[in-house]
């Protein structure tokens, strides 16, 4: 195997890799749970919450719970995601087309 081999080899094990990462990671939810995580009011918030009601203040709820619009997806991740769906659409038509071929050899 030559150096143009190893080094194409090397960066398709790169690429399988972080795409079943991403995969995995996706599918699992981590995104969806992260975003749940800062919905959440800390115990800091409800604490300050119950101190307001005990001393009758006015109460709004945006004084309790932090910035719930932030987003952290950048460039790399949007990219990443794209290139995972693309990625596994392709992979289960190829595993479908394999298993097509062997059930019409089976018959």
């Amino acid at each position: 195997m030559n150096k143009k081999e190893k080094i194409f080899r090397t960066f398709m094990t790169i690429l399988f890799v972080g795409f079943i990462g991403i995969y995995i990671s996706n599918k699992n939810g981590y995104n969806e749970y992260e975003k749940h995580k800062r919905v959440e009011l800390t115990n800091k918030e409800i604490q300050k919450f119950e101190e307001d009601i005990k001393n009758n203040k006015d109460i709004d709820i945006n004084d309790y719970i932090g910035n719930i619009n932030e987003d952290y997806s950048n460039g790399i991740s949007n990219i990443s995601v794209k290139f995972s769906n693309i990625t596994s659409k392709y992979i289960k038509k190829g595993i479908n087309d394999i298993f097509n071929i062997i059930s019409k050899l089976m018959n």
